[in-house]
């Protein structure tokens, strides 16, 4: 039983390690981008050798990777990204439920969402092929899953008929950027602040009766 406790341990401490890591580092991506950020900026802002975030991740990409995996599994957990419970509601609804996760994401996860949108047009160059190609697919079946919401919701005649691309495009920039024009620094005032202009954005796509 000591053993296992142990073991347990060393897990956690490995754990907390990496996500010290990982969130100075999308911190510093924020600021500075990610081309312009070393491994040893990161290891002099947690006040470690610089030698600990390879030994953890071994490159700098490998961190990068992190974050954008991060990010989309954050979005995984809510219940609305559930394929059952989406399944099992109105079109419509299940597509502001998946613009409100983005919102809350953005929120909790404000300097993840930063980086996230900031060097994805460059993912090619900072990240290998096979990173590259993974995290590509996850970007398309995230959009590929709201631009079905929306034509399925404008078919039901709950949702104007507009290019569901521009809908998309508008749900993910309303949700994932109110970070860039919102600086309180306080996640709970930036939630509601983004759940708000989600709703207001619904509120001009849906058809009334």
């Amino acid at each position: 039983m000591a053993g296992r406790s142990q073991t347990k341990s060393v897990v956690d401490r490995r754990e907390d390690r990496e996500v010290q890591i990982v969130d100075t580092a999308a911190r510093l991506f924020r600021k500075q981008g990610y081309a312009y950020t070393s491994v040893r900026d990161i290891a002099a802002a947690l006040g470690i050798n610089v030698a600990t975030p390879h030994y953890y991740f071994g490159s700098k990409p490998a961190i990068l990777y992190r974050i954008y995996r991060d990010t989309f599994d954050a979005f995984d957990t809510f219940d609305a990204f559930d394929t059952v419970q989406i399944d099992e509601l109105p079109a419509h609804e299940a597509l502001l439920a998946l613009a409100k996760a983005g919102a809350v994401v953005t929120a909790q996860r404000s300097d993840y969402v930063a980086v996230f949108f900031q060097e994805f047009r460059w993912l090619d160059q900072h990240l290998p092929e096979d990173m590259c190609t993974e995290l590509r697919e996850r970007e398309r079946v995230f959009t590929r899953r709201m631009h079905d919401l929306v034509e399925q919701a404008i078919a039901e005649g709950t949702v104007r008929a507009v290019d569901p691309r521009a809908v998309v495009s508008n749900i993910i920039g309303v949700s994932a950027w109110t970070y860039q024009w919102h600086r309180s620094g306080e996640p709970g005032e930036l939630e509601g602040v983004a759940l708000n202009c989600v709703e207001l954005l619904f509120n001009g796509l849906l058809v009334r009766a």
